[in-house]
């Protein structure tokens, strides 16, 4: 590298503020023209924070910038490197006085919460003639080079994260809700020498988690063939699904081969849990689980496109998932955990309904006829999620009362002001998308905080005799 190379660089960068920055992850790249700031050879610019690029940046930070000089013989210089998001305002301060200075119709965007300020880090700068390299002015930073060894930690982590995202397992507290309650009903019905063999109870929640993980993956993908999540430019972190193919990090294909992977995995699961039992029960009852999971978006049934996708996922979540740990536990069959399954689903279709109301004008757009656009009024949907909520309420009361349920259940009373807040905010709020999140976040809260109560109830009952 020489001076003049050096100079003549330097002084390209700072005579411009336009470039185009190319994102990249799995292969699928997405470019956007941005105007920028430097700060010697760091360059800064903003972006949407909710954009597909802040988006493919956390899962791949290496970049790729063009500076246009403009002309007709498109000369300026190709721009390669790591990009950071700044998340302290302290570090963003100067930088972003500079920017609402200099743009100064970019400043109410930049005070917004919209607003996400990125910092373009080189590792090579070269110069471009007629859209072409010369190979004779370039510039290497090799102190911006991350190591061989920190690349293969960080890509990793990088990869878990995109596909942790991608199975929403922070979801996963509605199966780990039903494994929970389904364990104590089985610790109250066989007592403890029913959990003899611990790991295949632990290898049947397994399952269970990874079947969840399948199951999303299968609604992402057929939500995107069905052009739903393209059409909600909306979401929330509660619906939307987890926009991963919207956001260019993983292609459709590889949604759906991770969703019949898991899927496989979930059935050699089963099949292997039911060599281990007297009776070939679990194959009825996982059956039954596979075959939700599958009809619930995929065609031909399709069940949420007719009014029973919410039915569809409360049984799987509620009365499968009970009923087959119950089984896997007892090796019996019995009517208690299907009575027990059937509040717990209550709450399961209660927070798939009430997220659907921030998508009904998308899901209606595209053609997907849940039961919140078949009310075709809000107001109505929000009446009917005011009444159920009650119901898994009612039904341990009357269940306890006729002496199936142990009355330490009635625990689940204490739950009651939350779901009455939820209710509250539902029928206030059924139109008010913002608003509304908080009864999405209440409804999913009561569920496992419900699940937990309910399973005390009955170790309580049990430690107590």
């Amino acid at each position: 590298m020489t001076f003049n190379t050096y100079r003549n660089i330097k002084s390209e960068i700072e005579k411009h503020n336009n470039f185009i920055l190319t994102t990249c992850v799995d292969s699928m790249p997405s470019a956007t023209e941005l105007v920028y700031l430097n700060d010697g050879f760091d360059l800064y610019c903003y972006l949407h924070s909710d954009s597909k690029h802040i988006n493919q940046i956390e899962y791949n930070s290496t970049i790729e910038a063009v500076i246009y000089a403009g002309g007709g013989n498109q000369k300026g210089l190709l721009f390669e490197g790591q990009a950071e998001i700044i998340k302290n305002y302290d570090n963003e301060r100067k930088i972003r006085d500079r920017f609402m200075e200099k743009f100064k119709s970019m400043r109410a965007f930049i005070k917004s919460e919209d607003s996400q300020l990125v910092k373009l880090i080189p590792t090579r700068i070269e110069r471009i003639d007629n859209k072409k390299t010369n190979g004779r002015e370039v510039l290497k930073f090799k102190e911006n080079q991350p190591s061989s060894v920190k690349n293969i930690f960080v890509n990793f982590g990088r990869w878990v994260k995109k596909w942790f995202n991608a199975t929403r397992l922070g979801f996963s507290s509605i199966t780990l809700g039903a494994l929970l309650v389904g364990l104590g009903l089985s610790y109250h019905y066989g007592g403890e020498e029913s959990f003899s063999n611990l790991g295949l109870i632990a290898l049947a929640c397994l399952g269970a988690i990874i079947a969840h993980m399948a199951a999303n993956l299968f609604n992402d993908y057929y939500d995107y063939k069905s052009g739903t999540d393209e059409l909600n430019t909306n979401p929330t972190p509660f619906s939307g699904g987890s926009r991963m193919i919207q956001h260019r990090i993983i292609t459709p294909e590889k949604i759906l081969a991770g969703a019949l992977l898991f899927l496989l995995i979930t059935i050699a699961i089963g099949l292997y849990l039911n060599t281990q039992l007297a009776e070939n029960w679990l194959l009825l009852i996982g059956g039954v689980g596979i075959f939700l999971i599958l009809a619930y978006s995929a065609p031909p049934l399709k069940l949420i496109n007719h009014g029973l996708g919410e039915i569809a996922v409360g049984l799987g979540f509620g009365t499968i998932m009970i009923t087959g740990i119950f089984y896997v536990v007892t090796e019996e069959l019995s009517w208690l955990p299907i009575i027990v399954s059937i509040p717990l689903g209550i709450l399961v279709f209660l927070i798939l309904f009430i997220n659907e109301f921030q998508d009904e004008q998308f899901d209606r757009e595209a053609g997907k006829s849940h039961l919140v656009t078949r009310f075709k009024d809000k107001r109505i949907a929000a009446q009917v999620y005011k009444y159920l909520m009650f119901v898994p309420y009612l039904w341990i009361i009357g269940f306890a009362v006729a002496g199936f349920l142990p009355y330490y259940t009635l625990l689940v009373f204490l739950l009651l002001p939350l779901s009455l807040k939820a209710v509250n905010n539902a029928v206030g709020n059924y139109d008010r998308n913002y608003e509304l999140l908080q009864t999405n976040g209440l409804t999913i809260g009561i569920h496992i905080l419900f699940s937990i109560l309910f399973t005390i109830g009955f170790l309580l009952e049990s430690l107590i005799k």
